[in-house]
């Protein structure tokens, strides 16, 4: 009988209990960390003043990078593309506001889901800016292909020769399409990344991934880009948004290592979670 109740009271001692919680890991959407926001603001917003400002584009006679050479300008398309940006990018801040109140979000909180979109085309713009002015490639509607020179149109909306010639060479990637694609990528973030998901943003991402990938056709058609640089674009201004997202959000274990001791008058039971 001794021998059979020692191995009894050892598998008693290391029988996990039944009250020990589990470890979990889950991913949060962070809302209060103004330290990541300004260090992000303040990162991207330098870069993009670097690019703007700082940076003249190369003026080597680069070829628009699809191929196709010169296409003419398009007005049309052109107005086109301008109102579905402007339409897409406070369409996009208006909704992410509205869901984030529609969650019953308060005060500052309530701007997080905008913000962090704001911050991503903000980043995108910068990436965007900067590889403008190291590329320096031309714009289909400059480019001659008689010539095989970039040769900026005389109807270009600019007040000098020089900025005219600067703004032809900025073709690759394009800066309409980046940031409303950043802005995408940043509202699939928020659906995709948090544990669970969050379905309400799932709209949100529907919107302006539409107003991206119309961009991403407009804009060769009003002959300011080719396909090469709507569809970099594209992939730069999503990336951009979902790392900004990722950014806002963290790992949280539950659970942890836990241990528990439970006892009655007939047994003692211990058990433990690493």
């Amino acid at each position: 009988m001794r021998r059979l109740t020692a191995p009894f009271l050892a598998l008693l001692l290391l029988a996990p209990d039944a009250s020990a919680q589990q470890r979990r890991e889950t991913t949060t959407f962070l809302r209060n960390d103004w330290r990541l926001d300004a260090g992000l603001v303040a990162a991207s917003g330098a870069a993009f003043l670097f690019g703007t400002f700082a940076l003249q584009p190369s003026l080597a006679q680069r070829a628009p990078l699809d191929g196709l050479g010169h296409r003419p300008r398009n007005e049309p398309f052109e107005m086109a593309s301008d109102t579905v940006l402007a339409a897409g990018a406070f369409g996009s801040l208006f909704l992410a506001r509205a869901i984030e109140r529609g969650e019953g979000r308060l005060g500052v909180d309530q701007w997080r889901a905008p913000l962090v979109l704001a911050e991503s085309a903000l980043l995108a713009s910068a990436i965007v800016h900067l590889a403008k002015n190291a590329t320096g490639t031309c714009r289909p509607r400059d480019w001659d292909d008689d010539r095989q020179r970039c040769d900026p149109e005389r109807g270009e909306r600019l007040a000098s020769p020089s900025a005219r010639l600067d703004e032809a060479h900025r073709a690759f990637p394009s800066g309409h399409v980046t940031p409303m694609a950043a802005m995408a990528g940043a509202s699939a973030g928020l659906w995709l990344f948090p544990t669970g998901r969050d379905p309400a943003f799932l709209p949100l991402t529907l919107v302006s991934g539409a107003a991206a990938l119309s961009l991403v056709a407009l804009r060769p058609l009003a002959g300011a880009h080719s396909w090469v640089d709507t569809g970099t674009g594209f992939l730069i201004g999503s990336a951009s948004g979902l790392l900004v997202s990722y950014l806002h959000t963290r790992v949280v274990s539950t659970g942890g290592p836990s241990l528990s001791v439970s006892a009655s008058p007939v047994q003692i039971s211990m058990g433990a979670t690493f």
